[in-house]
């Protein structure tokens, strides 16, 4: 079973060519390709166009744009030039697919993903050029910047069974520097004290 990346994509720019884009990604199920999506969402190919065809304009055919395949929602205020994408994607982001499509159609996106199973996320930054920004770091400090409670939480179940206080200090200095002192006795004291209620 494939692991789930989330993405949060948010393009502005001209209304018209965020129309051009809605449209595109309206027709998502009549695709049966990722790659074959990606073409038609770019003006590179059509819907129906086989693995064959695939395969002749792509060394990849199946991971050209990032992933296998990315279910999603859309978002849209033409007035405000504003479109939102955001779901999961098989194992990875496709950040190839966003690059190309703010070269394409002239638009920014900022973006978003995380993938806890294989602990990786990120913040992009694109405009017409392609990329402008990215920086990329583990799962759990991405949900540490975003919500430090959330990321106790989520890091809470990689010590369920942890009672050495030692244990945990190497672990967090190790593997969690990123996170202030603070907030690393914190969430120390709360493992070791929703652990010794369990074992109690």
């Amino acid at each position: 079973m494939a692991n789930n990346c989330w993405n949060n994509v948010n393009f502005n720019g001209d209304a018209s060519q965020i129309k051009k884009v809605v449209d595109k990604f309206k027709e998502y199920e009549k695709t049966e390709y990722f790659t074959e999506f990606g073409d038609f969402v770019l003006d590179k190919g059509k819907i129906g166009d086989t693995v064959e065809e695939l395969q002749k304009r792509h060394k990849d055919s199946f991971y050209t744009y990032g992933t296998k395949w990315w279910e999603f929602e859309i978002e849209y205020d033409l007035d405000d030039e504003v479109l939102t994408i955001s779901g999961d994607s098989a194992w990875s982001p496709p950040i190839s697919l966003i690059e190309q499509m703010c070269i394409h159609y002239s638009l920014q996106a900022d973006m978003d993903y995380e993938e806890c199973g294989d602990d990786f996320a990120g913040v992009i930054e694109f405009d017409e050029n392609g990329i402008k920004t990215h920086k990329e770091m583990t799962y759990h400090e991405y949900r540490y910047a975003d919500d430090i409670n959330s990321w106790m939480d989520n890091l809470y179940y990689n010590f369920e069974d942890e009672t050495d206080r030692k244990e945990l200090e190497h672990a967090m200095k190790t593997y969690h520097d990123y996170a202030h002192k603070t907030h690393v006795d914190e969430f120390i004291n709360f493992v070791l004290k929703s652990n010794s209620a369990v074992n109690s």
